[in-house]
């Protein structure tokens, strides 16, 4: 069992020595009748010896400038990058880097290609699933980053889905053919 550096104060004051102290009385104690104590007593002494942040080059500080961008943390922690190709991510965090305080920019299709060294159909495609996932909001040539559901549930990668299906749904029309979506596309390449 690894605790912090040797001399190393953490949070609470604990240092390698009182760790290892600890961590030997717990692993001494496990006869049967002392697992669930000294399961919570390795927690405790987890917990307790938790590294404190601390600023390593303090001249090299970040702070917010008059012009700045933030992206949520629910963005990570309910699950929306786990369901984001790396195109849409990528789209997606530049979208959130060029916009304004309201979320609006207005890079052409071919600029945000050159940018972001993918091609103009990568894009078209990248913003129409963002726009499927409700992560921003397109009219040419707007795009606004929306803020997030204050009730989402977790996202989950899509099932991969059987041929049949596919089928079905585009032979009643609730599913578009792949070729329809280059058609769509081709005139927004040149935006």
């Amino acid at each position: 069992m690894q605790g912090p550096a040797p001399g190393y104060k953490t949070r609470y004051g604990v240092n390698s020595l009182s760790f290892h102290c600890l961590a030997a009385v717990i692993f001494q104690g496990s006869t049967p009748g002392y697992k669930t104590r000294s399961l919570l007593l390795l927690l405790t002494v987890t917990l307790l010896c938790m590294i404190e942040k601390r600023v390593l080059i303090p001249d090299r500080v970040r702070k917010v400038p008059a012009s700045f961008s933030w992206v949520d943390h629910r963005v990570l922690r309910e699950g929306y990058l786990e369901v984001l190709l790396p195109e849409e991510m990528l789209l997606y965090f530049f979208l959130i880097l060029v916009g304004d305080r309201h979320g609006l920019s207005f890079y052409a299709t071919r600029s945000m290609a050159k940018i972001l060294k993918v091609s103009a159909q990568k894009i078209c495609t990248a913003r129409r699933r963002l726009c499927e996932e409700g992560l921003i909001a397109y009219q040419k040539p707007l795009y606004q980053v929306l803020s997030l559901p204050e009730s989402a549930t977790r996202r989950k990668p899509a099932e991969p889905a059987l041929l049949g299906d596919i089928l079905r749904r585009m032979a009643t029309g609730s599913c578009r053919p792949v070729g329809s979506l280059k058609t769509e596309t081709k005139g927004e390449e040149n935006a």
